[in-house]
């Protein structure tokens, strides 16, 4: 079995820098067992696993050595850098996850726009607030999107 595993460092601009995650992008879902040998033999706190969905979008699951877990944001974030790498023509990623102080989290960057981040994006809340008012069962949220300049959105 080959899969491709890139080592991304997070939160760095440097070689051996920041917070490393693996990220193993996939064809098919794996058995678990197998996931998880693949997460144990990195050896780094966490593995992602990522999925293209029929529709485009990613599917992601973090594991650590000894166990699959709920959320990781800086194997998130290295996802986000494989998938543009890998990319053929530049895209737009949106990243978002539960908030602690907010119903949810957000950050978005519009390579294919011609830039690296947008501070503030209203548009991708017309995705993100169905998602994440079904999540909660709720039809008012507040949203932080978290950047150099970060916003509210109500």
């Amino acid at each position: 079995m080959k899969l491709p595993i890139s080592i991304v460092d997070a939160f760095t601009h440097e070689r051996f820098g920041g917070n490393p995650a693996a990220v193993v992008v996939l064809e098919a879902w794996r058995p678990a067992v197998q996931t998880q040998a693949i997460a144990k033999e990195n050896n780094l706190s966490e593995t992602a696993f990522l999925l293209r969905e029929a529709d485009g979008a990613f599917a992601i699951r973090w594991l650590s050595p000894t166990r699959e877990i709920a959320f990781c944001g800086h194997a998130t974030l290295a996802s986000a850098h494989v998938i543009a790498q890998r990319a053929l023509t530049p895209f737009d990623v949106a990243v978002t996850a539960p908030g602690t102080l907010h119903d949810c989290v957000s950050r978005y960057f519009w390579l294919a726009n011609g830039g690296a981040e947008d501070p503030v994006t209203g548009s991708i809340y017309t995705a993100l607030a169905p998602y994440w008012a079904t999540r909660w069962g709720r039809t008012e949220l507040v949203a932080l999107q978290a950047s150099a300049r970060s916003g509210l959105l109500h």
